[in-house]
């Protein structure tokens, strides 16, 4: 099967969160052209001060999440407050895919 490219997207670079350092891909103003793809984001800086201080607590209810690491390893933590604070931690090394489905919290 062939395929062509449709359209080329340039990402432009920009911070996040906690001042964390990316590039951003896709956003609001493409959500319609190449829906169900909401955001994408690339982090591509050897400077830990350009991501370590991470992103604030926000809300993934209803939204999957893919990260892919091709090189080197993250640290992906996820918290979880409910009645109680629930805290999970993994360290994604080169080549892996982490998977997350929110669904609704109640």
């Amino acid at each position: 099967m062939e395929r062509t490219v449709k359209t080329k997207v340039k990402g432009f670079r920009t911070t996040d969160g906690a001042v964390v350092n990316l590039v951003r891909v896709l956003e609001n103003q493409t959500t319609k052209e190449f829906y169900p793809i909401l955001m994408l984001d690339s982090f591509d800086s050897v400077n830990p001060d350009d991501y370590t201080a991470g992103f604030p607590m926000h809300p993934h209810r209803g939204i999957e999440t893919i990260s892919y690491v091709s090189r080197g390893k993250m640290v992906h933590k996820i918290v979880w407050v409910m009645k109680t604070e629930f805290q999970t931690e993994r360290v994604c090394q080169a080549n892996y895919v982490n998977f997350n489905f929110i669904g609704s919290v109640r």
